[in-house]
């Protein structure tokens, strides 16, 4: 199976080595443990923030709401009405360099504590 780390990952299909996961939900799950236990999804999030704003994604984005607000009404749109029709657009703006670095940044830090030292030897 390949996996977002970028390594071949097989699930523990039933092989009690130790190594591998049930499922991918159950690898997603103790992944997710594991970034807000450590404080990495803490520090990737004002990561992220800070890569925004730096690009000037953040201004845009304000901009949109401005100009969607000021065009439909500020008494005529929901606070969920203005985020999903800003959320399509806002996703695909986000600069792909913002997305790499985010990307190679939890792939190593998941690298190191998801995967078993037998895989990372190979």
């Amino acid at each position: 199976m390949q996996t977002p780390f970028g390594n071949s990952f097989h699930a523990n299909n039933n092989e009690n080595d130790g190594g591998g996961y049930e499922n991918i939900e159950e690898l997603r799950t103790i992944a997710s443990k594991k970034l807000v236990e450590s404080g990495e999804r803490d520090r990737l999030m004002k990561l992220l923030k800070q890569r925004l704003s730096e690009s000037g994604w953040r201004d845009e984005l304000i901009l949109d709401c401005k100009r969607i607000v000021r065009d439909r009404g500020v008494d005529n749109i929901t606070v969920d009405q203005l985020v999903a029709q800003v959320q399509p657009g806002a996703r695909k703006n986000v600069p792909d360099a913002v997305k790499q670095e985010l990307f190679h940044q939890i792939r190593d830090f998941l690298t190191k504590v998801l995967m078993p030292e037998s895989y990372l030897n190979d």
